[in-house]
């Protein structure tokens, strides 16, 4: 069975291409396999299911802490990625939801890049010992704090918690 409006649909192993009837050649696409960035999927134009409505869910979201949990290779670190591009009052990043679902939610749009935002991700940190984990995680955060360091040194009510934090990193 044809692909709506298409002849032919031809899946290759990162692309899918459809053809007309006279055989040119009506939209390439790539699967984004393996990236996480939302900004890099929008940009390369890369097939993805849009999921931009819980943007709008988080946003009203009473709660202090939302837990998002789903199995491996779900798509936790791209939804966080693009929580992150929404959110981070730092970006201008409206033309990367232009025509998604969020794109409709007008309460939600008003958000749109206004929070302090800190994106944090440890799916790159994986090892069985825990050593070894444990100095991953600190590497991760002494970067993160590097990167963030105008941020976290807001956050801190005095000179024992800036002590404290240093102990950490």
């Amino acid at each position: 069975m044809p692909l709506k409006g298409y002849d032919r649909l031809f899946m290759g192993d990162y692309g899918i291409i459809t053809y007309n009837s006279i055989g040119l050649v009506m939209g390439v696409k790539r699967l984004p396999i393996g990236i996480s960035d939302f900004e890099e999927l929008i940009k390369n134009d890369s097939y993805f299911v849009d999921t931009t409505k819980m943007i709008g869910d988080v946003y009203r979201e009473p709660s202090n802490i939302i837990l998002l949990t789903r199995p491996r290779r779900f798509g936790k670190t791209l939804n966080m990625s693009m929580l992150s591009y929404f959110f981070d009052n730092r970006k201008q990043t409206s033309q990367l939801f232009e025509g998604l679902d969020v794109s409709q939610d007008a309460e939600a749009m008003e958000a749109l890049n206004t929070y302090p935002t800190i994106f944090i991700s440890f799916k790159d940190i994986k090892d069985r010992r825990w050593d070894s984990a444990y100095s991953q995680l600190r590497t991760l955060l002494s970067k993160l704090y590097s990167h963030y360091e105008k941020e976290v040194e807001s956050v801190f009510l005095n000179d024992m918690e800036r002590n404290v934090s240093g102990d950490y990193l």
